[in-house]
């Protein structure tokens, strides 16, 4: 099967999203074909990375797996193995694909993912450790710690990093780049949202944008950078508050309706419809421990006027009057 994979037609349809009749007529020939191209296209959607031969070794995955994973969340067994489950699907992937056919080391990568619903701890090689909230993705060279400790988030991660004066730890984020040598700090920078945010617990951080120092943080700050209006605002916060997710609790501090769903929606996994009515309407302030979706929402509908309806992991909130 692997001898006579197309690979050239499958690189060009990765590359141009086009695929060639040799490919349809590989794809077509079994489920297997089609799984593989689909694993090899997700990952490089993950990593942006191309390959020239694919070789699976699945044993070597898993055991990268145990060795640099760990659920964050034990409160469901279930969703607890789902999380495990979902991480190794990508790490084996990524395995197969960066740590088997890549040349050059530089260019072999590690990606975690965390879904949506759930949290994943990594154990990086310098022993810093990150949590990954739901919906982000965390990339970092196979040689991460020789000479660099670089590392490449989307959505939000928790950061205890490790001091080591002569190696400086990099968080690479698509607006901002999070410079420290030991630190602990939280970091929110999800693709498609206008700002990125970088929260300080303890040690110092710098911040750069476009290879350009824009500030340094203190204990107990905030920044805020809006990508639209490349602005840069700065404010003493509780951030224990704000790094509350890392608890298995979830504050909501006078945000909009909108926010809440976006922030309900990588909570619980869910996908949530809400009414055009409500959407600038309302400010919440609560906090979500062990509370089921169903009885956070019921909750929601004593503090504003809304109804909604659930169907599956599909939500639906109205005005009271729809």
């Amino acid at each position: 099967m692997i001898e006579n994979t197309p690979w050239e037609h499958i690189i060009e349809s990765i590359k141009e999203d086009k695929k060639s009749d040799i490919l349809q007529q590989w794809l077509d020939q079994s489920e297997e074909h089609r799984k593989q191209y689909a694993e090899m296209v997700e990952v490089w959607q993950l990593t942006g990375s191309i390959p020239k031969r694919f070789k699976p070794n699945a044993t070597a995955a898993w055991a990268n797996i145990e060795k640099r994973t760990a659920p964050g969340n034990k409160r469901f067994t279930l969703n607890h193995w789902v999380s495990r489950a979902a991480v190794a699907l990508i790490l084996i992937a990524s395995s197969i694909w960066l740590g088997t056919l890549i040349n050059s080391p530089a260019d072999e990568f590690a990606v975690v993912v965390a879904p949506k619903g759930q949290k994943t701890k990594i154990f990086l090689p310098d022993s810093s450790v990150v949590m990954l909230n739901g919906g982000s993705k965390l990339k970092y060279a196979t040689d991460f710690n020789r000479d660099h400790r670089d590392v490449y988030l989307t959505g939000e991660g928790f950061f205890r990093v490790r001091k080591h004066s002569k190696k400086m730890f990099i968080v690479h984020t698509h607006a901002l780049d999070v410079k420290v040598f030991g630190t602990v700090f939280n970091v929110k920078a999800y693709q498609g949202e206008p700002k990125v945010e970088v929260g300080l617990k303890s040690g110092s951080v710098r911040l750069d944008r476009e290879g350009k120092q824009v500030t340094m943080l203190k204990p107990g700050e905030l920044a805020s950078y809006n990508r639209e209006s490349h602005s840069m605002m700065i404010e003493k916060k509780n951030i224990d508050l704000i790094c509350a997710w890392t608890h298995h609790q979830l504050v909501f501090d006078n945000n909009s309706f909108s926010e809440v769903v976006t922030m309900l929606e990588r909570w619980y996994g869910v996908s949530i419809q809400l009414d055009d009515q409500l959407v600038g309407e309302h400010k919440f302030t609560f906090k979500v421990k062990t509370e089921s979706l169903n009885e956070l929402l019921e909750m929601m509908s004593v503090m504003a006027p809304i109804s909604y309806s659930i169907d599956g992991k599909d939500i639906k909130i109205t005005t009271m009057n729809n």
